[in-house]
């Protein structure tokens, strides 16, 4: 990148929403939002990310959020305060006063977030294009993993909400997500990790399936070659259990 490349992208900033401190979380969704900061900041775009201060307690359908309504605000991987929704915007405003452009807003998730107060938010960033990552099915059910009273998945079942514990709630929560979606969907795009959770989740939002778009998120080159040697008879094998403990990964199994 040259230098006047370099000059005109310090003078944008990237607004992203999501549900939990990247920098201290270690799920899936926060890896990519660091893998993210990353690339911007290294294109000379300033990152500016913006979570969620909240309390939760409990276990599937009993797990109650306690949501302060305020926000913690990191810029460029730094840790800068806790704001309320008003005193971000404000921030924003003084950037663009500053003659920022803000050049984009990234949702990874909305999780532990009143979404009214993500709508409002979205609302006043007016112009800008807005990317939803759907990084489970929050959008589709409370229960993002979609599985029914936290048992079995729910995917192609027949009257698959009729009896389970979330279906009271399930309801609210649907049309607070189509009010978010509605408020800005003239400038709205999905990016869908794989065909897959694409084609499941279009079965909820089939009026979006042409905004929807497929990114891997992570590219595959080369091999890795490291653990090839066969193992001798008198050795043990060793497993590693990867990921979140939860029944869902498989954790009551391991």
């Amino acid at each position: 990148m040259d230098k006047q490349q370099m000059k005109l992208h310090q003078q944008k900033l990237i607004f992203v929403i999501t549900g939990g401190d990247y920098l201290r979380d270690s799920s899936g969704t926060s890896k990519v939002v660091k893998a993210h900061e990353d690339v911007f900041v290294h294109a000379g775009y300033e990152y500016m990310v913006m979570f969620p201060v909240s309390l939760s307690r409990g276990n599937g359908v009993k797990r109650k959020t306690i949501t302060t309504g305020c926000y913690g605000l990191i810029v460029d991987g730094v840790f800068i305060g806790i704001f309320t929704p008003n005193q971000v915007l404000r921030y924003l405003s003084d950037q663009q006063n500053a003659g920022k452009e803000i050049a984009g807003v990234l949702i990874h998730h909305i999780i532990r977030s009143r979404i009214n107060v993500i709508r409002y938010i979205v609302e006043q960033i007016e112009n800008v294009r807005v990317v939803y990552y759907l990084h489970d099915f929050y959008t589709c059910c409370l229960n993002y993993n979609l599985l029914r009273n936290d048992e079995i998945s729910c995917v192609g079942m027949i009257d698959m909400c009729k009896g389970c514990s979330y279906e009271k709630l399930r309801k609210k929560h649907m049309a607070e997500i189509a009010d978010l979606f509605r408020a800005f969907e003239n400038r709205l795009v999905f990016v869908a990790p794989s065909a897959y959770v694409k084609n499941q989740w279009v079965k909820y939002y089939p009026q979006y399936s042409e905004k929807v778009v497929v990114i891997a998120h992570q590219k595959f080159e080369g091999q890795y070659v490291g653990n090839r040697n066969s193992l001798s008879y008198a050795s043990k094998i060793r497993i590693g259990y990867v990921g979140s403990q939860t029944k869902p990964k498989g954790w009551e199994i391991w």
